[in-house]
């Protein structure tokens, strides 16, 4: 499993910097959320990797804010690191 890898990328993407791709090594990775409650903007959300498709599913995020990339369906064929 390499959460604390998919973790630091989710954190750098947030902070406006370009991550590491935990499978791959490339700098090509997204996040993006689905709002699960308007009033308390709690959610889930995915990130993942242009380039080789590893993925990482985030559950239960808290408050997604506002200037967070909002997702309408979740990326085709990507491959889960859980």
């Amino acid at each position: 499993m390499k959460l604390k890898e998919w973790a630091r990328a989710i954190i750098a993407l947030q902070d406006g910097k370009t991550p590491t791709c935990p499978n791959c090594g490339k700098h090509n990775v997204d996040c993006g959320y689905f709002i699960s409650n308007e009033k308390t903007r709690a959610g889930y959300g995915v990130a993942w990797c242009e380039d080789c498709r590893h993925a990482f599913w985030l559950s239960r995020v808290k408050d997604v804010g506002k200037d967070r990339n909002i997702l309408l369906e979740v990326p085709k064929n990507l491959i889960y690191d859980y």
